[in-house]
This record gives structure tokens, sequence and C-alpha cells, in this order.
């Protein structure tokens, strides 16, 4: 049992050590495309907000092209 545990405590040491990068590195990964898609949702707000803002003032893009 002694020498099992000899055997089996730095291959776990070597896994948990190996696997702590990955998890931070995915984690991190993770956290930037939900960023991302904030920013992104933000900005289409942000235009959907401008858009109608200028419908309501009675301006309209479609006007500057002759629609």
């Amino acid at each position: 049992m002694y020498a099992a545990r000899l055997v089996i405590q730095p291959v776990l040491v070597n896994v948990i050590s190996v696997k702590r990068p990955v998890l931070s590195l995915a984690a991190s990964l993770a956290l930037s495309v939900v960023q991302q898609l904030v920013q992104q949702s933000l900005l289409l707000v942000q235009l959907l907000g401008l858009l109608s803002g200028l419908y309501l003032v009675g301006w309209w893009p479609g006007q500057l092209l002759g629609l």
C-alpha cells in the first residue's frame, strides 16, 4: 500500500499541475467570449437606439438613397 501511494501521489500531482493551467486558460477563454458577446449586443442595442431615434425625429437613412 505504501509503495502504491509513492507511485500514485506524484502522478496525481503532475496531473493536477497540468490541468490547472488548462482550466485557467479555458476559463479566461470563456470569459473573453462572454465579453465579446456582451460588447456586440451593446453595440447592437446602441445601433437600434440610434436608428429608432432617427426614425422618431423623422429622418431615415433611406431618404439619403432616395428610397
